[in-house]
């Protein structure tokens, strides 16, 4: 696919976000070790990363295996979002497997 504003990023997601000064229109988190999230990306340390590089009309995917990432933290994830984003969604058992955790919109106090 050719798209001119878009840009693909594989590589150490923690280091990666840690380092990053650019804003993001959208994030898309898929970080498995085997079928489960390690628990640096599960933190308020690293959601904040997150909300801190998208963009403030910015949309954050974050997908999650439904087996092993227990209800509670997801919820926890979720709330920590909420106060963050104008929308904050789980959309649950997506193919059977995942719950994503969407965020969209920052609100104006960012």
């Amino acid at each position: 696919l050719k798209y001119s504003n878009l840009k693909l990023v594989h590589a150490d997601a923690y280091s990666f976000m840690e380092n990053q000064h650019a804003s993001f229109d959208l994030i898309i988190m898929d970080v498995f070790i085997i079928d489960r999230i390690p628990e640096a990306f599960q933190s308020e340390t690293f959601l904040k990363l997150l909300i801190k590089t998208l963009s403030p009309k910015g949309s954050l995917i974050y997908n999650t295996m439904r087996l092993t990432l227990p209800d509670d933290i997801l919820l926890n994830m979720r709330n920590f979002l909420i106060p963050e984003f104008n929308e904050v969604y789980v959309l649950e058992a997506v193919n059977g497997t995942n719950n994503l955790l969407l965020a969209k919109e920052k609100k104006f106090n960012q």
